[in-house]
């Protein structure tokens, strides 16, 4: 009898969990969705336009994924770092961290830079300047959805 509760105990469980689970993940694609809608929307782009535009932002996913590990790796030695540590490192060790913390910025930017540029050939500047202030308007009419200064209503 005591099996059978802990089995049915483990079986509510996992059910629960998944039910938790799934709305999250309907939310996010709901959410990507209508951020989709409202970029699209806002900056007066054609479908074909948000394609190329998803297309430049898939490739700079990607190239930033490409150099995930080596931020991973700084990510756990800035989580180590403190006041201590840094005080009994040398100047050198000091130096090399700023070094590797200037190149991974400087990766970011020219990641950047490289989808802006795509997306000035491939779709005008205009386009991307529209794109750019529809992706900033998105950003707050989402912190304002989030923080409830709205009431709760569709973004697209």
């Amino acid at each position: 009898m005591r099996t059978h509760l802990l089995i049915f105990a483990g079986i509510g469980l996992f059910s629960t969990l998944s039910i938790f689970a799934q709305p999250a993940q309907g939310r996010f694609k709901e959410l990507r969705n209508q951020k989709r809608s409202f970029i699209q929307r806002e900056a007066g782009l054609s479908n074909e336009d948000m394609l190329v535009w998803e297309e430049l932002q898939q490739s700079h996913r990607k190239s930033m994924r490409a150099d995930a590990p080596r931020a991973e790796n700084a990510k756990t030695a800035a989580a180590r770092l403190s006041q201590t540590s840094i005080e009994s490192m040398t100047e050198d060790q000091a130096n090399a961290i700023l070094s590797d913390r200037m190149a991974r910025a400087e990766q970011a930017v020219a990641a950047r830079k490289a989808v802006l540029e795509a997306g000035r050939k491939k779709l005008g500047a205009k386009k991307m300047l529209r794109i750019q202030l529809a992706e900033k308007e998105w950003k707050k009419e989402l912190l304002k959805k989030i923080r409830g200064t709205e009431p709760e209503e569709e973004l697209d």
